[in-house]
């Protein structure tokens, strides 16, 4: 169950991106979804992950550097033909 404080809060939200504001019942059960989702997708990124990412990126730099191709957009895959199998330019 939501506090009056966070249904007051995400009724101010709503108001502010829709301009009507729905009942409180309908506020509360798209408050509660909204949470429940973001509790299943945010995971935070622990210290250990974060120093083994670190020195994984110290052992194994990036191959391939990120080049600007006509008309396109920079990446860091390969968009010729080939897709990688000639020596980069």
């Amino acid at each position: 169950m939501l506090s009056k404080q966070a249904l007051d809060e995400y009724r101010e939200i709503y108001r502010n991106e829709h301009g009507e504001v729905p009942s409180d019942e309908i506020l509360v059960e798209e408050a509660t979804k909204l949470l429940t989702v973001f509790d299943l997708v945010y995971r935070p990124v622990k210290k250990v992950w974060l120093k083994e990412y670190e020195q994984q990126r110290e052992i194994f730099p990036r191959m391939v550097r990120s080049e600007k191709k006509e008309g396109g957009v920079g990446t860091c895959l390969p968009q010729s033909e080939d897709r990688g199998t000639k020596e980069p330019d």
